[in-house]
């Protein structure tokens, strides 16, 4: 019992939670597309199934609350269906009722009679929506968090390696290779398991000197995040993480 709430807690709630956000954001980016291009909207509705909450603004848009909160959906006017997806034949029929009902120029603002440019930026709303979203969450939590960096410290240079025939030292701290500057390790790792063979320049700094070596990565057995060995390019340097380079870059909004 204890496990089943404890994945309940930890599993299924956020991912609920997280689909729920999604979704709804999705949703929010065709209404507000569909809103900007004057399309009729019957209803907004946060979750599905039956509503234990809603209420009807001055524009005629019924806003739901459903009680299975992992998703939703915007409904324009003339829908059969929540996917907004009538056949021909449903087509047809809407648009003579909406003509003899309200006469051709209402065509303008349902959806479906819509000019195919506009359908498309009203389709397009929903993942553009989804990108602002992630593109506003790593923001603010690099923002607030901060990026932990850690330097490329040498904390360990293996004998007749390609670092130690370059001359790199232990307690080297590279600041550049192959003439970009270096923020953290894995920087220099990515560059160094791909040129295998390729001589890279770096320059590291030693006490208060600036060092410039040169160094060709050989082919070698490099473990990966998880343990597993493949053979990529390496020069023989182990990265030191002293707690005293550790520090968190924060940045600001732009």
């Amino acid at each position: 019992m204890t496990a089943i709430l404890t994945n309940m807690l930890f599993y299924v709630i956020p991912f609920i939670v997280v689909v729920g956000v999604v979704i709804t954001v999705h949703e929010f980016g065709h209404f507000l597309a569909a809103k900007a291009l004057h399309t009729k909207i019957d209803q907004f509705s946060i979750g599905f199934g039956k509503a234990f909450a809603h209420w009807t603004d001055k524009s005629g848009v019924e806003w739901r609350l459903g009680w299975l909160p992992i998703g939703g959906f915007v409904r324009f006017a003339g829908d059969d269906n929540a996917a907004s997806v009538p056949d021909q034949d449903d087509l047809e029929a809407l648009r003579r009722d909406l003509v003899a009902r309200e006469g051709a120029a209402a065509l303008a603002g349902y959806y479906h009679f819509k000019p195919i440019w506009q359908r498309a930026v009203i389709s397009a709303a929903g993942p553009v929506a989804n990108f602002l979203l992630s593109i506003a969450i790593f923001a603010t939590m690099l923002m607030v968090l901060g990026e932990p960096i850690t330097p490329a410290r040498v904390g360990e240079v293996t004998p007749n390696s390609p670092a130690a025939r370059a001359g790199f030292q232990p307690g080297d701290l590279i600041v550049e290779a192959d003439g970009r500057p270096v923020k953290n390790f894995d920087t220099v790792r990515e560059l160094i398991i791909l040129r295998t063979g390729v001589p890279i320049p770096f320059v590291v700094e030693r006490g208060q000197q600036r060092v410039r070596l040169v160094a060709t990565p050989e082919r070698g057995e490099v473990a990966d995040a998880v343990g597993h060995m493949h053979r990529l390019g390496m020069v023989g340097i182990r990265f030191a993480n002293p707690p005293q380079d550790r520090k968190v870059q924060h940045y600001n909004p732009i």
